[in-house]
């Protein structure tokens, strides 16, 4: 089973975990800002 890994899945892996905190990081960094739109469009 791990012979199959190679490289390519190693940087796969490393790309999609960087995407997900990335998101994840700027979702948070958003999350009250985006509170404060939520109430401003209710008007």
């Amino acid at each position: 089973m791990f012979a199959a890994i190679n490289n390519d899945h190693i940087k796969g892996a490393l790309v999609g975990v960087g995407v997900c905190a990335v998101g994840y990081y700027i979702y948070k960094k958003n999350q009250e800002s985006g509170r404060f739109l939520l109430a401003q469009s209710r008007h």
